[in-house]
């Protein structure tokens, strides 16, 4: 066997003399296209002094002619060995008997022994290799071919025989339950992929009478997202986006999705998606369910498959919401089993759980009573609430009712208003203390000022209130900012003050005198002759004045 232990040296070989009557003949690789995972693949070579003059076969897999983070490999037919490099191409990771039990493998490939061979026949050896590509090594890799004579080395160089992909598409393996009838229904999809669950990177479904997604129930969900979208009745954009497990709804006029209630799943080699669904309107009948699974890395999916049919026996409700904006919310809905019933219809503001404010459908428009719509009195048309006025961009579904199921056109954005304008509310401790704003004007605490500014605040110090023989010493703001500092809108701020009491001894006129406490009650007299240092308890200060 020839060691190869770096590319460079393979490629060597390329510089030998060349004698075509001796050197071997690369015929072929097959597969020498296609995808698989695990694949058989077989190389055949020729020579004109019979198979036992083709003295190594060296393959290499890899998107470019390189050995380093490929899959390559050296076979020697008198031996029968075969060796396969590692990842680094400085070293073999291991060597093997073909046919004997056991694999090699580095990070791009596995080798099954067992399942390979050699065998040769007058002029043509034929050497198979079954092999298995490891998941950080998909995607399509050029095959590359060396034979070399067994007694002089001469050889034809490395010569491309193929390209093939590691990877195959998922397997879709069914959708439960594939049969029934019902306007509501949670449905499990279930599809596989041979490098493991995470290599399923799309999930399309439609529920229609025929393979289109129009006026039909159009779904697409990545798992590496979590994310799902449901596709306009028309198949022209993707109403709205939403990840599973949240809060909320979301539909076109045919059927309406329970993100909350639906999910995904993982594990070994299949991908499951649960997906709660309402089945609306006029959506009736039987509708063939088709599925679609493609693959994380590539463009290769399944194609569309139908896996099974739903008759619907969709809810009754039926409606729009048609429009949201500054001054008006507006629809219609109607439950088409009662139709001199009017409907309640809820409104949810930028996914809340519970609704924000509610309107009866029962207005007359002209246009549904021509549409052949009951009565034509399932109209809603209200103002605007000041609370979508904010300067905000708010979203906002209509449900029937209570329940989880939206009309059709929800949710819909509005932005009205002006942003409100930043704020700094201040207080003081103790309240009603001064504060100076940008050295100009003094408020009594507490106040706030709405002009989106910022300000200098600043206090006097001592301050007194109407409290005689009391004052009040600055000691901190509460943001940490000296007296004197610039507030940004948007701030709530404290500004705090030591207590000070004045107190009067007067034990005789040379022991008298004023002075100043942060305590009012406990005051320990001085004895004669001592400084006049008050106390009460542990001693919180003094000063004199």
């Amino acid at each position: 066997m020839i060691m190869l232990k770096k590319l460079a040296a393979c490629l060597a070989i390329l510089t030998l003399p060349l004698l075509a009557q001796y050197a071997p003949t690369n015929l072929s690789v097959s597969p020498s296209s296609g995808n698989g995972n695990p694949q058989p693949f077989q190389f055949s070579a020729s020579s004109p002094l019979g198979y036992g003059d083709i003295g190594n076969f060296q393959v290499i897999f890899n998107s470019s002619l390189t050995a380093v983070n490929g899959c390559y490999m050296s076979y020697t037919p008198g031996s029968n060995s075969i060796a396969l490099a590692n990842d680094a191409n400085n070293a073999w990771v291991g060597s093997g008997n073909l046919g004997s039990s056991g694999t090699l493998a580095n990070s791009q490939c596995q080798l099954n022994l067992a399942a390979s061979s050699f065998l040769g026949s007058g002029t043509t050896g034929v050497l198979t290799l079954t092999l298995t590509f490891k998941l950080g090594f998909l995607g399509e890799m050029n095959i590359y071919l060396a034979t070399v004579e067994a007694n002089t080395g001469m050889n034809n160089g490395w010569q491309q025989m193929g390209t093939f992909s590691s990877q195959l598409p998922p397997h879709d393996v069914s959708v439960s339950p594939a049969s029934g009838t019902g306007s509501n229904q949670v449905f499990q999809f279930t599809a596989s992929a041979s490098a493991g669950w995470q290599d399923i990177g799309t999930f399309q479904i439609i529920f229609n009478s025929t393979l289109t997604a129009v006026n039909g129930c159009y779904l697409y969900y990545t798992p590496a997202s979590n994310l799902l979208a449901i596709a306009n009745d028309q198949n022209t954009a993707w109403l709205a986006g939403a990840n599973l497990g949240n809060s909320g709804s979301m539909g076109n006029d045919q059927c309406q999705v329970n993100v909350a209630t639906s999910s995904f799943s993982g594990s070994g080699n299949e991908g499951m998606l649960t997906l709660s669904l309402n089945f609306l309107g006029r959506f009736s009948g039987t509708q063939n369910i088709y599925l679609a699974t493609g693959e994380a890395n590539s463009s290769m999916n399944t194609g569309w498959q139908q896996m099974g049919a739903w008759t619907t026996a969709p809810a009754s409700y039926q409606g729009s919401l048609d429009v949201v904006s500054c001054s008006t919310i507006a629809g219609w809905a109607e439950n088409a089993n009662q139709i001199d019933s009017a409907l309640t219809v809820d409104f949810y503001v930028d996914g809340a759980s519970a609704p924000a404010f509610s309107a009866v459908a029962n207005q007359f428009r002209q246009d549904l009573l021509n549409a052949g719509i009951g009565t034509g009195y399932y109209a809603f048309n209200l103002v605007t609430p000041a609370a979508l006025q904010d300067g905000n961009t708010h979203s906002v579904s209509a449900h029937y009712g209570a329940s989880v199921i939206q009309l059709g056109g929800s949710p819909k954005s509005v932005q009205c208003g002006s942003a409100p304008l930043g704020t700094i509310s201040v207080n003081s401790f103790p309240a009603g203390l001064m504060v100076v704003v940008d050295s100009k004007n003094s408020y009594a605490t507490p106040f706030t000022l709405t002009d989106d500014s910022s300000h200098t605040f600043s206090v006097a110090s001592p301050q007194t209130m109407n409290s005689p023989g009391t004052e009040y010493v600055f000691a901190n703001w509460s943001d940490g900012g000296a007296n004197g500092h610039t507030i940004q809108p948007g701030s709530s701020v404290t500004v705090n003050f030591t207590t000070w009491y004045q107190l009067t001894l007067a034990a005789n006129p040379s022991a008298g005198g004023t002075f100043w406490s942060t305590c009012a009650a406990g005051v320990r007299i001085p004895r004669r002759g001592h400084p006049r240092v008050i106390t009460c308890g542990t001693p919180l200060g003094h000063r004199s004045g």
